[in-house]
C-alpha cells in the first residue's frame, strides 16, 4: 500500500499553489492520504474524508483543518480525541482497511506562546501532546499506521532533549520510516510516518516542495510505500 503525507501550509483553494499541490497527490494515487494544515474544500472530491476538529485555539477560518485523512476505502471507529487531553483540532483516527490509522499535528514549540491563546511556555503543547497520546497508542493492538506533521526531526535536530525523549518514549513501541535524511531531497523531515504491526517498507520518498520554481509549501511531501 502507498501512504503521501504532506503539510500543504495553507494552501487557499482554487490558488495555482493548490492546484498544483492537488495534482501531485493525485498523481501519487496513495491509499491514505495524510494532508495537514489544508482546506477541506481542497479534498471534496475524494469520497472517505475525515478529519480533526475546526477549533484549533487559534481563529477559526471556514474549512480549515489541522489534520485531514483521506482513504480509498470506507473509514469507521473515527475519533477526535475531544474527550482527552491531547489540545483541541490537531488529531483524528479511524479504522480503514482493517487499518488503525491516527493523524496527528504536534503543535510547534511556539504554539500558542507568543500567538493564539498566549498562555504558554516554550513546548509546553508539544509536550503535552505527546504525553495524550501516550495514553492512547498503547490501546491500539492491531495493525496501526502514525502519520502526520510531528514538529521533530530523528536524530534530533532543534528541538529540546526532553521532547525528543518524550516523542521517542511515546512511540516506543513503533518504528520511524521516516528517520534521517529523505531522498531524493537529501533533508531531514518534521513529518513522520509511524508503524506498529504492519509488513516491510520498500521505500520512503521525497515530494520536492518547489516545482516549476514555485514554492508550493514549507515542507517538502513524503510518499511510502508498505506491505500491510
Amino acid at each position: 500500500m502507498k501512504i503521501l503525507i504532506w503539510n500543504t501550509e495553507w494552501a487557499t483553494p482554487n490558488s495555482k499553489r493548490e492546484r498544483m499541490i492537488n495534482e501531485i497527490v493525485s498523481s501519487c494515487n496513495a491509499d491514505i492520504d495524510c494532508i495537514t494544515e489544508g482546506y477541506l474544500e481542497s479534498w471534496k472530491d475524494y469520497e472517505y474524508i475525515i478529519s480533526s476538529n475546526e477549533d484549533y485555539g487559534y481563529k477559526i477560518h471556514q474549512g480549515r483543518r489541522k489534520v485531514i485523512l483521506i482513504s480509498k476505502t470506507p473509514w469507521n471507529n473515527i475519533s477526535d480525541a475531544s474527550a482527552t487531553n491531547i489540545p483541541e483540532g490537531r488529531y483524528v483516527a479511524g479504522i480503514t482497511n482493517d487499518i488503525a490509522v491516527v493523524g496527528v499535528c504536534i503543535p510547534w514549540k511556539q504554539a500558542h506562546v507568543s500567538t493564539g491563546r498566549k498562555n504558554r511556555k516554550n513546548w509546553e503543547d508539544h509536550l503535552s501532546y505527546l504525553e495524550g497520546l501516550g495514553d492512547i497508542l498503547p490501546n491500539l493492538e492491531q495493525k496501526t499506521l502514525v502519520m502526520g506533521d510531528f514538529n521533530q526531526r530523528i536524530p534530533r535536530g532543534y528541538s529540546r532533549k526532553d521532547a525528543y525523549d518524550l516523542m521517542l518514549k511515546t512511540f516506543n513501541d513503533f518504528s520511524f520510516a521516516t528517520k534521517d535524511n529523505i531522498q531524493p531531497i537529501g533533508k531531514q523531515s518534521i513529518d513522520h510516518l509511524c508503524t506498529k504491526n504492519m509488513g516491510k517498507i520498500h521505500f520512503v520518498e521525497s515530494i520536492d516542495n518547489i516545482h516549476n520554481n514555485v514554492k508550493l509549501s514549507d515542507h517538502f511531501g513524503l510518499i511510502i510505500e508498505i506491505d500491510k
